[in-house]
């Protein structure tokens, strides 16, 4: 989709042509340098501004500076000059993307589709868009059409992977993040996703060794150590998951699954107060996430703390209503303080709500 370049050299303005302004401008952008791209590609666009490309490049600078809306504006400039430029269309989805505005977004790339047939990253991207709009089925034809154009992409294998995923057809999973591995070995994103597809078999083991293989090529990435840590809990390896738990918070000090989760660990090695301590941790960071509330409230259990368990059920249920466990655990404190009527109503009322989320949709 890469246009041809114009051979004619036009004037000069500042001491460049049209052309040089533009080269000029992408070198800027490439450098990171985006305020001055802009710049050179509106020096390029003063001096033919019925030419689509200095609009396209505009556009994509934009994007980079995540100013969506802007570049929008300037694809539908290069789209109006030039209409049937594929480049201008599979951008603009691309823009749309980032905005979530996924319907539109496959409008642009079944017409850049349309005018390059051949070309697979529009395939590729409207997968992603359809993947949002939760059509799996069709995201997975618009990756192996992708991946039929371009086998060599290891981004239409890993996005592949993703989708069946979702499906949970996670087995077919492993084969597409095995095939973008094969094709680039050190890329971090498809080393998780085929831990999280292991870990979906219950193949805890080999999700350890992806998960490694993703934290060796990024020793950053938080998440990783976070279902780390998760898959070590599987294992009933406790201590090690602590130490998995406490990297991501020190990477991401945010994480809110990984302070409830340290705090899972922390229970199973029986240090009750610990656990306390993480759980508090969670809802600080996320005062509407139930779940923290109910750990909190099994930790107080534990501890025969049971008038403070009380009020974490009591936090948890009021955020989610429908979470039959935590009636139970509820129930178990108050038969523990002798109050067995209630309990077995608050049990009464678990096995209700359990029955009704087994029923067909």
């Amino acid at each position: 989709m890469t246009p041809e370049r114009n051979a004619a050299h036009e004037p000069t303005l500042q001491g460049r042509t049209r052309d040089e302004w533009i080269d000029v401008g992408k070198k800027r952008s490439q450098a990171g340098r985006h305020e001055e791209a802009l710049a050179a590609f509106d020096q390029a666009i003063v001096f033919d501004p019925n030419e689509a490309r200095p609009h396209n490049q505009k556009g994509n600078t934009l994007s980079d500076l995540k100013r969506y809306e802007e570049a929008l504006a300037s694809y539908d400039r290069a789209i109006e000059l030039a209409p049937d430029e594929a480049l201008s269309h599979y951008n603009r989805g691309n823009t749309l993307n980032e905005l979530g505005r996924y319907e539109e977004a496959l409008v642009s790339y079944d017409q850049a589709i349309a005018l390059a047939p051949d070309e697979a990253l529009p395939h590729n991207n409207k997968g992603i868009a359809l993947e949002h709009l939760q059509r799996y089925e069709e995201a997975l034809k618009a990756y192996d059409q992708a991946i039929a154009l371009d086998p060599g992409d290891f981004k239409a294998y890993t996005n592949k992977g993703n989708t069946l995923g979702e499906l949970q057809r996670s087995e077919e999973a492993l084969v597409a993040y095995d095939q973008a591995i094969a094709l680039d070995p050190h890329n971090t994103a498809t080393c998780y996703n085929k831990g999280i597809a292991l870990y979906d078999l219950q193949r805890y083991e080999e999700a350890l060794a992806a998960y490694d293989q993703a934290i060796a090529f990024d020793p950053n990435n938080a998440e990783a150590y976070t279902t780390k840590g998760n898959t070590l809990g599987e294992l009933q390896r406790s201590e090690e998951a602590l130490v998995a738990y406490d990297q991501a918070i020190a990477l991401d000090p945010h994480n809110v699954t990984a302070c409830y989760n340290k705090g899972i660990a922390l229970e199973n090695l029986q240090r009750y107060e610990e656990a306390l301590k993480a759980y508090d941790q969670a809802i600080a960071l996320d005062p509407g996430d139930p779940k923290a509330y109910a750990f909190k409230g099994d930790a107080l259990g534990e501890l025969k703390w049971y008038k403070e368990a009380l009020v974490a059920y009591d936090q948890a249920i009021a955020l989610d209503p429908t979470h039959a466990p935590t009636y139970y655990s509820k129930a178990n404190v108050l038969a523990s303080l002798g109050l067995k009527q209630t309990a077995e109503q608050l049990r009464r009322r678990a096995r209700e709500l359990e029955a009704s989320q087994e029923l067909p949709a």
